[in-house]
């Protein structure tokens, strides 16, 4: 939002958004210290690259295996593609 703390900070080049894959490894590594909780989790925004709607811990580790491949691969054609995000 124009005239916030972190439009400043991206105007002046001290903070940068991470890039898709950046984006993914940040949900991994939530998930990943996310051991223990119960509950619903979701990430399925129209934002996301990869929209996710858990139930933890039931799909923690098969949302982390998941991550870690589509990480490993950098499959784009796996990814919501930029125009269908809405941003």
């Amino acid at each position: 939002m124009p005239g916030t703390e972190l439009q400043k900070a991206v105007d002046d080049g001290s903070f940068e958004l991470p890039d898709r894959w950046g984006m993914l490894q940040e949900l991994m590594w939530m998930l990943e210290e996310m051991e223990g909780y119960r509950g619903p989790f979701h990430a399925n925004h129209a934002s996301n690259y990869l929209p996710l709607k858990l139930r933890l811990p039931r799909d923690r580790q098969t949302a982390l295996e998941m991550l870690r491949a589509v990480l490993a691969e950098r499959d784009e054609s796996r990814l919501i593609p930029e125009w269908a995000r809405r941003l």
